[in-house]
């Protein structure tokens, strides 16, 4: 019996357990505005941020959202690619939508 319990209790917990999510966003400045569109990131191109994700639908999700380019008179595009768990999301390319990439 306790036996089990002890079995159904891991295999809730792996159930539950949250993913990596390793999303990479590299940015493309216009001619003279490197400074000005790496300065919100420390000066650093390109960034990672690791997130505990339930899947990697949900990661594929938060990549695409970071896509969305906010500053487009200094970042001429973006290349965003994930990995869930170690997987490369979008077979290793780039997870943008082409008009949301402002290419």
């Amino acid at each position: 019996m306790i036996r089990a319990c002890l079995l159904a209790a891991c295999l809730a917990a792996s159930a539950a357990h949250a993913g990596d999510c390793a999303v990479r966003v590299n940015r493309v400045a216009h001619e003279g505005k490197a400074a000005e569109a790496y300065a919100p990131y420390g000066g650093k191109n390109p960034t990672a941020q690791m997130v505990p994700l339930s899947s990697a639908d949900a990661c594929k999700a938060l990549a695409v959202k970071m896509c969305v380019n906010d500053r487009p008179a200094v970042v001429k595009a973006k290349d965003v690619k994930a990995k869930y768990d170690g997987d490369d999301l979008n077979g290793g390319a780039d997870v943008c939508p082409a008009a949301q990439a402002s290419r």
